[in-house]
């Protein structure tokens, strides 16, 4: 018995060193041209492997590809293109055994995510999301991103980029549920994400409990719960949203930078804890936010939001409360338009707010409105200021103003 117990320790052991020796006598790199085929089957985009390539059987079937490119767009423009140091495949035993390349884990070492949005006038607008969708399309068990970047131009020139992306996502099965936790940095500061994906529908429509952390002397977090359609062509979101953070100073720095616009001083009184919440519907063409609820400090607003993307976005706000107490601030100059005049050079629309009283030091007013009209040329026109003060004296003002610079210059 000892005699047959030692004879299957040298077979397993003789087994398990020919698993281990077998693939370093084979030279991987003159297979180069057929695992340029197989990954470009899999991702559907055009694909370079400049490095080198090894294969290990043990402690699982593992292929790692060094310098790897990957170009999505239409393939020749490569206006989506993925560069990777070291990517990691941990491939499925069974169907190896098939001749099938089935992906079990997806590790990607130090990537590099170009979206290029200026294409050429007779190439089509790329779409952002085809390469890495198809990269996961295999539905792998765990994909991990270490020490990654993201870089995302537009037609002005412009450009937003990701440090420091680092993150992991684990499926508990082909169809989920999802869980992704990682960080990344952005315009200097560092944010946390932790999201949960629910299953997957079969036409790919699942929950998302989402919370975005952006770091620092001045936090803030998002928060989305509510349904989402993964799909490439045409995304959607659908569910409740909250924002909220210690000061707006901080959140208003990140919209212009994601405008690619620099942000004016704002007013004292908006550097306050403040959270906002309601129903969203977004798509690629607009964002929705009806029971619009706005909390600054002791103020809280009620409204709605229209945003309408694209080469020409435009807003329409709604706001209305039943009081606002301004407290002992600061007298209001005209530098204090300098937001307004500036989100005015971004986009169109209008903005109405209504407040039904308003209390500023010892002064009051009644039924305050305040419709302004936004040209995307950087000037505001007043349409309506009107307030109802004491002693029922009618006051109204209509005018337009525009900045230069830090300067003002209000008419009416």
């Amino acid at each position: 018995m000892r005699s047959i117990v030692i004879t299957l320790i040298l077979l397993v052991a003789v087994i398990a060193a020919v698993l281990a020796t077998a693939p370093l006598m084979v030279d991987w790199n003159d297979y180069r041209g057929v695992l340029t085929r197989q990954a470009e089957a899999l991702t559907g985009g055009a694909v370079a492997i400049d490095g080198r390539i090894d294969f290990s059987l043990l402690p699982s079937p593992t292929l790692s590809l060094a310098q790897t490119r990957l170009a999505g767009g239409d393939g020749a423009s490569g206006q989506t293109r993925l560069e990777i140091d070291r990517i990691d495949l941990r491939l499925r035993a069974l169907p190896l055994l098939r001749g099938e390349i089935r992906i079990r884990d997806i590790r990607l070492v130090r990537p590099v995510l170009e979206i290029d949005r200026t294409p050429g006038q007779d190439a089509p607008p790329p779409d952002d999301s085809n390469l890495l969708l198809s990269l996961i399309g295999n539905r792998p068990d765990h994909l991990a991103v270490v020490d990654g970047r993201a870089v995302l131009r537009d037609d002005r020139g412009a450009g937003d980029q990701l440090d420091a992306v680092d993150f992991e996502m684990v499926a508990q099965s082909r169809d989920g549920p999802f869980t992704l936790q990682g960080g990344f940095e952005t315009g200097g500061r560092q944010f946390d994400l932790d999201a949960l994906i629910g299953r997957l529908s079969p036409d790919q429509v699942g929950t998302l409990q989402l919370t975005l952390s952006a770091l620092g002397q001045q936090p803030a977090r998002l928060r989305y719960n509510g349904a989402v359609w993964w799909h490439a062509d045409d995304p959607r979101a659908r569910g409740e949203v909250t924002l909220a953070g210690q000061g707006t100073g901080s959140v208003a720095a990140m919209i212009s930078d994601a405008l690619g616009r620099a942000r004016p001083p704002l007013p004292p009184w908006l550097y306050q804890p403040f959270e906002l919440s309601g129903r969203l519907q977004l798509d690629r063409q607009s964002l929705q936010l009806e029971e619009l609820r706005l909390q600054l400090a002791a103020t809280r607003t009620d409204g709605q939001l229209q945003l309408a993307f694209g080469a020409s976005p435009t807003m329409m706000l709604g706001l209305q409360t039943e009081r606002i107490e301004l407290g002992e601030l600061p007298p209001v100059l005209p530098a204090d338009l300098a937001p307004l005049a500036a989100l005015a050079s971004a986009l169109r629309g209008e903005i109405d707010l209504s407040v039904a009283a308003l209390q500023y030091r010892d002064r009051s007013a009644e039924r305050v409105r305040l419709r302004l009209r936004l040209t995307g040329d950087g000037e505001v026109a007043v349409e309506q200021a009107s307030a109802i003060l004491p002693g029922q004296t009618d006051l109204r003002f209509a005018g337009r103003f525009a900045a230069a610079g830090e300067r003002v210059d209000l008419r009416g």
